[in-house]
């Protein structure tokens, strides 16, 4: 499969290519992912310095930064966004699977907000309205260069 073929999880024409797709940033788990690294510091020490007790209590802590930094991993990476020349999907799940599935024809509008750290790393979230609807069809979270990608949304609908 060539890296402008759609995945296997996107039913569509032979003939379609993906234009775009990526992932939410890393940066959104990144305060999950220090917590974790710390707890595990922390066990690790209280394991080598400490007896009996705190020893077990140390490797609890140690089990639980583990465990709670490969939930925040498992969690980020069940997000993929994707789209081809004519829709815009958003796969969400690891075990379970949902795929919301948007065509571009219908995107009337795309805005993208930033906080200002979003801004500093240049990430932000894409809303997506369709036309019919007075509220935002789909979103995007923490969607590499927005104003690109929003941009890029409406290049390929049929407003654009």
């Amino acid at each position: 499969m060539s890296s402008n073929a759609p995945p296997s999880w996107v039913e569509t024409e032979s003939e379609t290519r993906v234009v775009w797709r990526d992932t939410p940033t890393h940066w959104q788990i990144a305060d999950r992912l220090l917590a974790a690294a710390i707890a595990v510091a922390l066990g690790v020490y209280g394991a080598i310095q400490f007896d009996t007790v705190f020893r077990v209590v140390s490797i609890v802590v140690v089990a639980g930064g583990l465990l709670g930094g490969a939930v925040a991993i498992i969690h980020h990476r069940r997000h993929i966004y994707l789209m081809t020349e004519t829709e815009l999907y958003k796969r969400s799940g690891m075990f379970s699977l949902t795929i919301d599935t948007l065509s571009l024809r219908s995107v009337q509008n795309t805005s993208y907000s930033q906080s200002p750290l979003q801004r500093l790393l240049n990430v932000g979230t894409v809303e997506i309205e369709t036309a019919g609807t007075n509220s935002t069809e789909l979103v995007l979270e923490e969607v590499p260069r927005p104003s690109y990608v929003a941009n890029l949304i409406i290049d390929h609908s049929d407003g654009g």
